[in-house]
């Protein structure tokens, strides 16, 4: 992108008025280079208000029309890095305030690598392998080489490391609870090896995800994933407009749709059932804004 792509949301109908702003550079763990197609984000505690940008190509971002209150300012890294983000930044901001803040990467000293193969040892050489860890929120993932491997790099932590096909034509799967590593929270340099063994799929569910105001996602930053009761997961990204199409084994699963805004959850979905050799379409799956609340009571 040329420019900062930004998503907001306002209810007037021109700039807000003793709005604040906030810009600055993201740069690579070193601090030398800039870093394009990051995702800033500034939100509340409660996420009831968020603005994002993505960065241009020299590396800079601008949130604009940010109300006066206290927030706070995260980044993200482009999908397939394997920088690690800085802590959220805590931020008060007074009214028609401008802030200059800009955000730097790191890298990990931890090592996740590993291989990726079908049962009968043939090499799988079209997956992505991801690693999540929850108390942070930090998500790394990379595409395997040609000889099926990987390498992440990580902070300690505990960390859910996965996989899925870099394409929705792929015909394999990845179908097992995902594999916890665990590295002492010091900046000691540690290795784990985690390989992966795939099975071949023969089925598919396609379905398409929009926004709650009925627009399609950013390309590559919402997830689809079907679970089964055994806890085993298949999965992908959304395409551009919206459509995804996860190869899976026969079976029922349930839907899950996780979005790198974190403003945006997945909503309830019903089971499905797709047959051997057969392609089940669920239709169109609506993102849910985290600040919608439900109310009820609990009866003795």
């Amino acid at each position: 992108l040329s420019s900062p792509y930004s998503i907001t949301f306002s209810t007037g109908s021109g700039p807000l008025v003793g709005g604040s702003q906030i810009s600055g550079i993201v740069r690579d763990p070193g601090g030398l280079n800039v870093v394009s197609g990051a995702w800033v984000q500034v939100r509340t505690g409660d996420y009831a208000f968020s603005r994002g940008s993505q960065t241009d190509g020299s590396g800079k971002y601008m949130l604009l029309d940010i109300p006066p209150g206290n927030y706070i300012l995260e980044v993200f890294p482009p999908a397939g890095s394997s920088f690690l983000p800085p802590n959220p930044i805590s931020l008060s901001l007074a009214a028609g305030s401008d802030i200059s803040q800009d955000l730097q990467f790191f890298k990990g000293t931890k090592t996740i690598r590993g291989q990726v193969i079908r049962k009968d040892g043939t090499l799988i050489t079209d997956a992505i392998v991801s690693a999540f860890r929850k108390d942070t929120g930090n998500y790394v993932d990379i595409p395997v080489n040609a000889e099926g491997k990987y390498t992440l790099l990580v902070s300690g932590g505990l960390w859910n490391v996965s996989i899925r096909p870099a394409s929705p034509s792929a015909t394999w799967s990845w179908s097992e609870p995902s594999p916890e590593v665990n590295f002492a929270l010091t900046d000691t340099i540690e290795e784990r090896v985690v390989d992966f063994v795939v099975a071949v799929t023969n089925a598919r569910v396609i379905g398409k995800v929009v926004k709650p105001d009925g627009t399609f996602p950013v390309a590559g930053k919402v997830f689809v994933n079907l679970s089964d009761e055994k806890g085993g997961n298949f999965g992908g990204p959304l395409l551009a407009d919206g459509q995804f199409s996860v190869a899976v084994a026969a079976g029922t699963y349930r839907v899950f749709i996780n979005s790198e805004d974190s403003q945006f959850g997945s909503p309830a979905t019903a089971l499905v059932t797709v047959a051997e050799g057969k392609t089940s379409d669920i239709g169109t799956i609506t993102l849910v804004l985290r600040t919608e609340k439900s109310i009820g009571r609990v009866v003795d």
